[in-house]
């Protein structure tokens, strides 16, 4: 098992769904009082990408990037999710800073998401190459840092003067659900497949 740092060359076709699922464990005690106990603490999304119509030349790239690179379920890779790939939210007007890393000059790219003054921090850890800009106090930083788009760490020469903030484009880390691949021919030259994507931790 290994993370291929491709994308899976796949069109998203309207109809298809995502599902978005923590893992929290409930229980009811004997006076009838509900206990839930929140086992992890970032959800995990599921993409079911259902009878996806496809010229023959999409076909092929995607069921080759199933059998070399992906092997069904052995090996993960990246995966654009067009419902959210960007590190802002519609009608934020402010970027999100960094998480503190392991050192004062080392950072982890993260999304936050809001409602009614709560806040849920998503590590991103496959920022898209050509898309990261870091600020410090509003500034665009043009030299001494580095981005490992593998992990998503930034990191400074040198510690910087304030929390540094960061705009970025994003895949999520993904695998098959099934070694299996079925699909379809619908027409001349076109094809149909179903086919499930699962988020994986990384």
């Amino acid at each position: 098992m290994s993370f291929i740092e491709m994308r899976i060359p796949i069109k998203i076709p309207p109809g298809s769904g995502r599902n978005t699922a923590f893992l929290n464990q409930q229980s009811i005690t004997a006076a009838g009082w509900d206990q839930v106990n929140q086992l992890t603490s970032a959800p995990l999304r599921t993409w079911d990408i259902r009878r996806w119509i496809c010229s023959e030349t999409d076909f092929q790239q995607c069921y080759h990037f199933f059998l070399a690179a992906a092997r069904g379920t052995l090996n993960r890779f990246r995966f654009k999710d067009l419902d959210d790939f960007q590190s802002a939210n519609p009608g934020d007007e402010v970027r999100p800073q960094l998480a503190a890393g392991t050192a004062a000059n080392i950072f982890q790219l993260q999304k936050v998401y809001t409602a009614g003054g709560q806040y849920l921090y998503r590590e991103i850890k496959k920022p898209v190459e050509g898309s990261v800009r870091i600020y410090v106090s509003g500034v665009l930083q043009q030299s001494g840092i580095s981005v490992n788009l593998t992990t998503g760490i930034v990191t400074f020469g040198s510690p910087p003067s304030a929390t540094p903030e960061a705009e970025f484009e994003f895949d999520v880390p993904v695998q098959f659900a099934s070694d299996e691949f079925p699909n379809t021919w619908e027409a001349f030259r076109v094809f149909g497949a179903d086919i499930t994507l699962r988020e994986v931790r990384v």
